[in-house]
């Protein structure tokens, strides 16, 4: 069956030109192709799409792999003490759960309750996983990680090393893997080796380097070996014909009938049944268990027992062999895996918090076919053939993979966390889009989550109240936020928080919860300035807030408390920024208006603008942003060309020196930007789908600093992102996949991780 699955092809999810990290393609637009830019069209998702020869859309025609959920088939499944892993078979390897050994392979050490890809990207064949440590096989070549190192690392080769590695098997002290020299498959294994646990004949304190196992005790030069399974203290394997070996410590593990430890590899003996061949086999903590080739019974021995006994009534367990736990176990088979043993964490996955001793083990809840199947200390994940990676029990490292840390008596789907469409960070406080539903996190002392002001903070995201309708588009400001909302018909704003200055909408008192800011129309997107607000209502310019130096761009300077139209130009896209904006009109040309503290109005000459000035008149844009918190402005070119301007003190608009920017300037020479957000000392942007940020690393916003320099966008990981938003202190950013990971300080829980700051981006956690 293993080979079947091997076979089995990746459903890949089918990707048009249209992806939601291309900005022009986000504009909302309610069924009229007027609030298009360009000659994009409305289509029936309410969002603006270009057609398949648009410059715009160059960087949307490959999809990003997936991460293991329920698309994706998997190869190879593998679970240490708190953390899981699996190969897809796009050779992707992710990891996910507790990594503070650096067994997740991602160059951390911070938990990670969603997939996260491993280094080095493709090719991986093979993953096994044992206590804090992992290893797999990378285009034949053997790696490990955890404890020492936090990225896989090339294990030492032997003397005589294999033409390549085909699979490797990991325990809590030692591992052994197997290697092809031309046809035959021979066994090495390296490590401790207290009870000869390594078969090597020798039975020495242990070897980093892999050693070749030793000619069996029966005499046997044995070049077919087809599995191995390394367990605490000793290890099992088994040949393609069937025969099974062990050896190392012996309470009756070894299965050959004595007591004796063993430092080759010696015959497990007949079963009760008289069965002596098995198709696979696993070593666990003073125990063995395997399945019998052809008969499918499953048999045990060890803890005094020194020989193969048949367990239970069963006869259709399947190769994909047994999984030991800490205090739970399970089995596959063609209905689905099956669980036995302790079940207060519900490891057993059958719904309940409770032990059942039943030798045939219980039916995991809604798993019915074959697939590989593993577990951890208080968990199990199990791969079913149709794609995917369900896992469940005791979650608190994050090791189910479902971005929660709850425990979970049934499956949940690995990387089933929903999909993120939109994010904004705001002064220590995040909201964002998923599944259409509005989330924030962070700082509410008031009301920016917008939720009752009892909640202080929340570490993780909360669900806002839009009364059931789909959030679309959301933008935050210094404490107080607004989104756009739609029941399928005309897009409505709600807004809430802050409201000193008018930001709100509603005049100058406090809103707690979003309110609907009415009597303006359908509106198709929303930006947010520290204390002031704007958008669009088709093609209208509305703007309310804060109002000092003539941010607002209308020529005046009083506060406005509700929306108002601020011009006659017809407007594609608007955005807000500390004491200035800055927009695209209809032909997809720049305007800036506002204050010039630092260059910001990008025209060379300096000095405010009453009301919104050209710039850059030969260029036409798709995307531009302005700092909600400073005075930086990026803009991405049609071509795809990334332009920066204005405050340069830390290298944020991307030009060396520390100078003021006073011009669109151009940023490298990449023509494969599709987004761009500044904040007030860095700025972060996607090139080609890689996430780069540059400017000033304080203060954790992002680690990487360039070589070159600090105003040269540095890569921060090499997963695949469709956006970005810059706060202060703070980001986040969500993958191609729709995944949500924030990064920088977390004072009062703004990354949303319910943990602490970090350097790198870090998975959005759900209670």
């Amino acid at each position: 069956m293993r080979a079947g699955l091997l076979a089995l092809t990746l459903l890949a999810v089918a990707s048009a030109c249209y992806r939601p990290e291309l900005a022009p393609c986000r504009v909302t637009c309610a069924g009229s192709n007027d609030a298009c830019p360009g000659a994009m069209v409305c289509l029936d998702d309410g969002y603006c799409h270009a057609s398949a020869d648009d410059a715009r859309c160059a960087a949307a025609v490959d999809a990003a792999p997936d991460a293991p959920g329920p698309a994706t088939r998997v190869i190879a499944l593998a679970a240490g003490r708190e953390h899981a892993c699996a190969v897809g078979e796009d050779t992707e390897l992710w990891c996910w759960g507790s990594n503070y050994a650096g067994q997740i392979g991602n160059g951390d050490g911070s938990l990670e309750p969603v997939p996260v890809p491993a280094s080095l990207g493709t090719g991986w064949s093979w993953v096994a996983a044992g206590g804090e440590r992992t290893c797999g096989v990378r285009d034949g070549e053997l790696l490990c990680w955890g404890v020492t190192s936090r990225e896989p690392v090339p294990v030492p080769a032997p003397a005589a090393p294999p033409d390549q590695w085909l699979a490797v098997a990991v325990g809590p002290g030692h591992l052994c893997a197997i290697g092809a020299i031309g046809a035959a498959q021979r066994l090495w294994c390296a490590g401790a080796d207290f009870y000869g646990e390594l078969g090597d004949g020798d039975g020495d304190t242990g070897s980093a380097q892999l050693r070749p196992v030793a000619m069996t005790g029966d005499g046997v030069d044995v070049t077919d070996w087809r599995q191995v399974s390394a367990g605490e203290d000793h290890t099992c394997a088994v040949r393609t014909g069937g025969e099974a070996y062990c050896w190392g410590r012996n309470d009756g593990a070894l299965g050959d009938g004595t007591s004796a430890p063993r430092a080759v590899p010696t015959r497990v003996i007949a079963a009760d049944d008289a069965n002596d061949r098995f198709v696979a086999i696993t070593a666990g903590e003073g125990v063995t268990a395997a399945i019998g080739l052809d008969v499918g019974r499953r048999y045990a021995w060890g803890g005094g027992v020194t020989g193969p006994g048949r367990v239970g009534a069963r006869e259709d367990w399947t190769d994909a062999g047994v999984a030991f736990g800490r205090d739970a176990s399970c089995a596959v088979t063609p209905a689905g895996p099956r669980c036995w043993g302790y079940g207060h964490v519900g490891q057993l996955g059958d719904g309940r918090f409770q032990t059942d001793d039943a030798v045939d083990g219980v039916a995991v809840a809604g798993l019915a076919e074959y697939g590989l199947i593993v577990a951890g200390a208080q968990f199990a994940c199990f791969a079913p053939a149709s794609g995917g990676v369900a896992c469940w029990g005791n979650n608190a490292r994050g090791q189910l993979g479902d971005g929660t840390v709850a425990w979970h008596p049934t499956p949940q789907l690995v990387d089933d966390t929903g999909v993120w469409t939109d994010v904004a960070v705001g002064t220590q406080f995040s909201c964002g889009v998923r599944d259409a539903e509005l989330r924030c996190w962070g700082r509410n002392e008031q009301g920016q989550l917008g939720v009752s002001l009892a909640t202080t903070a929340a570490t993780t995201p909360v669900a806002v109240d839009t009364d059931g309708l789909d959030v679309v588009d959301v933008a935050v400001g210094d404490a107080h936020g607004c989104a756009v909302v739609t029941d399928g018909t005309q897009p409505r704003l709600w807004c809430w928080g802050a409201n000193d200055y008018g930001e709100v909408g509603t005049g100058t008192t406090g809103v707690f919860a979003p309110v609907e800011i009415s009597g303006v129309g359908a509106w198709s997107e929303v930006s947010a300035g520290s204390q002031s607000s704007s958008g669009r209502a088709g093609i209208s310019r509305q703007a309310w807030g804060n109002n000092d130096g003539g941010r607002l761009g209308n020529a005046a300077t009083d506060h406005v408390a509700t929306p108002t139209a601020m011009d006659a130009i017809a407007w594609a896209q608007v955005s807000q920024g500390l004491a200035f904006g800055c927009g695209l009109d209809n032909s997809l040309h720049l305007f800036c208006w506002g204050e010039d503290d630092d260059g910001e109005q990008g025209n060379g000459a300096g000095g405010a603008a009453a009301t919104p000035a050209p710039i850059e008149a030969s260029s036409a844009f798709f995307k531009v942003a302005a700092s909600t918190f400073g005075n930086t402005v990026c803009a991405i070119r049609n071509d795809g060309a990334l332009l920066c301007w204005g405050d340069n003190l830390y290298g944020g608009a991307g030009v060396e020196g520390g100078a003021d920017v006073v011009v669109p300037t151009r940023i490298g020479t990449s023509d494969q930007w599709t987004d761009v957000s500044p904040g007030t000392q860095h700025t972060c942007g996607i090139d080609d789908g890689g996430l780069y940020c540059w400017g000033a690393a304080g203060d954790l916003e992002y680690a990487p600093v360039s070589p070159l320099g600090a105003h040269v966008p540095s890569r921060l990981d090499q997963q695949t992102w469709q956006r970005v938003a810059v706060g202060v202190g703070h980001a986040c950013a969500i993958t191609a996949a729709g995944a949500l990971h924030c990064w920088g300080r977390n004072i009062f829980g703004e990354l949303g991780n319910g943990s602490s700051a970090a350097g790198t981006p870090r998975a959005v956690v759900f209670p």
